[in-house]
């Protein structure tokens, strides 16, 4: 008569084989879940940046009255101005990113040449 289930000593093993296995199983896991965050933060981050750095380079090529490289003279007002300023045109479009969690800073600093030499 042939007996079917396992013995004692299967039923060790398994255990024994899932003890050793799972931990490392789930670090694995849990680090890569860790991982895919920050590769999804980075990803949002670089679409914010180039959402704002096209943005101004369209402010600068505009000739519309108010843009173009003179809007750059005066920082804050291109900035900050309440009704035409570069924070509130783009504040629709920066809002899923700051729910996100992320924030931007733009600093406009003097006019440079090619050469590296402030003109």
């Amino acid at each position: 008569m042939t007996r079917r289930g396992f013995s004692l000593v299967e039923a060790v093993m398994c255990v024994l084989i899932l003890a050793v296995a799972v931990p490392p199983v789930l670090e694995l896991m849990r680090s890569s879940g860790e991982n895919r965050a920050d590769t999804v933060n980075t990803n949002r981050a670089v679409a914010l940046a180039t959402l704002i750095l096209e943005t101004v380079v369209a402010d600068v090529a505009s000739t519309d009255p108010g843009l173009g490289p003179q809007a750059l003279a005066d920082p804050d007002f291109y900035l900050s101005d309440p009704e035409s300023g570069l924070v509130r045109r783009i504040a629709g479009l920066t809002e899923p990113y700051t729910r996100a969690g992320l924030s931007w800073e733009l600093r406009v600093g003097s006019p440079t040449a090619p050469d590296g030499t402030e003109s």
